[in-house]
């Protein structure tokens, strides 16, 4: 099939007229038009508001399923296409059976001016200027919806990820683990698909959540789409799910859509866009299910360490990173905060805004997790609270005389190599959170000065152990080359 991109922006276009936001304000006019799309001349997604079809049908040798993200389109030729369009605010906790993001049959997504998703699709008409169906015929209506619910986040503003924040999350309230890391979720040698799907079952136990790769079945049955178009500023984990079913592989080119102020400038999307294997086009680019893919899928580093002061950003950039992978493991390394209130308060938002399918695990056992055998990413937030709980397990804070006992930095020294050790060795995919403790006042207590001198030193070894370095810096990621 050959697929035409008239435009690839939100409703309201971007830059969108009238608006004032900093992103808007770095493009000129026209920039990127509203999306519309348009298959084989004859289907044009998305219809104009108010289009209702009462109808069912396609156009001849093409056939529409409607499902919980969009619409898949199989042509004639075979090529398979899914247009994912934005969906609505969910409700929380509404996933499926199968821990697919449900859609709501009384709320089909709509996404600003009558974007469809569970809207209609088909004929709009030659007064209207756009493609009919083959013989003038209405079209499918879509009556299940297509609107995704996952329970986690409303729709990014601008400039936001729509998904990330914090610095830490998780409690053994939440998602209880064990400490020997044997519920983690892994990468493999770095061989083949770096995004495929992991093949295991919802876990019930250990600390797991989400649910498992049951293949390209579902609402969209067949083989693996040829290509995607879907708006992935909207949630960018909805991607994830649908590798995760392995509907989405190395060979389907991912293509953004519905492009807006949600994300600050072209520079930041193509950088979110490369973590996330997509690409961006200008308008009028033409995309054919037939040819090969013009670029493979970028390849994500296998280790990534982004250091950040308080409140810099940098889990939030930590969880951009991984949210469209298939599965991963939030590696939860702080107190359980029973008698802290305000931390309670923190760990609760942190919940809310990751990803229901995602795993927890709480340890101290880094090197633990790291060792483990498993599939799909490791996020580990953060290494910071984790040395702070390796002093207390180890004994090591200095006490009213100024100096800890040597027996117990030992210890800690000890637990330190083990896990550069272990993050060296580890084939999986993992981005780690650590705090930048070296640009603040010098501490005033013995117990600060020790911990700053071993967590600077702890991140400095794991910085010469991976492939990318980076300190966020009010929300904006810097790069650390070598």
């Amino acid at each position: 099939m050959e697929i035409r991109l008239e435009g690839t922006a939100g409703a309201g276009g971007w830059p969108e007229p009238g608006c004032g936001c900093a992103s808007c304000g770095r493009l000129t006019p026209g920039h990127r038009r509203p999306t519309s799309i348009v298959v084989d001349g004859r289907i044009r997604l998305p219809l104009p508001p108010g289009r209702a079809i009462d109808a069912p049908g396609a156009p001849d040798g093409y056939r529409i399923t409607p499902g919980p993200y969009g619409y898949a389109i199989t042509g004639p030729d075979g090529g398979r296409v899914l247009y994912a369009p934005p969906a609505p605010d969910p409700a929380p906790g509404a996933t499926d059976a199968e821990g697919f993001l449900e859609a709501d049959d009384e709320n089909p997504a709509r996404a600003g001016s009558g974007d469809p998703a569970g809207a209609d699709i088909g004929d709009t008409g030659a007064g209207d200027g756009n493609p009919a169906w083959d013989g003038g015929r209405d079209a499918v209506r879509a009556g299940d919806g297509t609107g995704a619910a996952n329970g986690d986040s409303a729709r990014a503003g601008a400039g936001d990820t729509g998904r990330a924040g914090g610095d830490h999350a998780g409690t053994a309230d939440e998602n209880p683990a064990g400490t020997d890391g044997g519920g983690a979720a892994r990468g493999g040698d770095g061989d083949g698909d770096p995004w495929a799907g992991a093949g295991e079952a919802a876990g019930t136990g250990g600390g797991e959540t989400g649910a498992g790769d049951r293949g390209p079945a579902g609402p969209y049955p067949g083989r693996p789409f040829d290509l995607v178009l879907i708006d992935l500023l909207d949630r960018p984990e909805r991607l994830g799910e649908l590798r995760r079913r392995g509907l989405v592989t190395a060979a389907t080119q991912v293509v953004a859509v519905h492009l807006d102020h949600r994300v600050p400038s072209e520079r930041e999307l193509e950088r979110r866009l490369a973590h996330w294997g997509a690409i961006a086009v200008p308008d009028g680019t033409v995309l054919d299910t037939r040819a090969p893919r013009d670029r493979p899928a970028p390849r994500p580093p296998r280790r990534t360490l982004l250091l950040g002061g308080a409140r810099s950003g940098k889990s939030e950039e930590a969880e951009l990173r991984v949210a469209a992978d298939p599965v991963v493991t939030y590696v939860a390394t702080g107190p359980d905060g029973r008698d802290d209130p305000a931390w309670l308060e923190r760990v609760r938002r942190h919940r809310e805004r990751r990803p229901r399918h995602w795993r927890t695990v709480e340890t101290t056992d880094l090197a633990g997790v790291l060792a483990a055998p498993g599939e799909g990413t490791l996020l580990i937030d953060g290494i910071g609270t984790w040395l702070a709980a390796v002093f207390d397990e180890c004994g090591a804070w200095p006490g009213d005389g100024g100096a800890a006992p040597p027996s117990a930095l030992a210890a800690v020294a000890r637990r330190c190599d083990e896990l550069v050790a272990a993050w060296r060795r580890t084939r999986a995919r993992v981005v780690a959170v650590s705090d930048e403790v070296g640009l603040g006042v010098v501490p005033v207590t013995a117990a600060g000065l020790l911990f700053r001198d071993v967590l600077g030193s702890l991140n400095q070894r794991l910085a010469r152990e991976s492939e990318e370095v980076a300190l966020v810096v009010a929300g904006r990621p810097v790069p650390l080359p070598l």
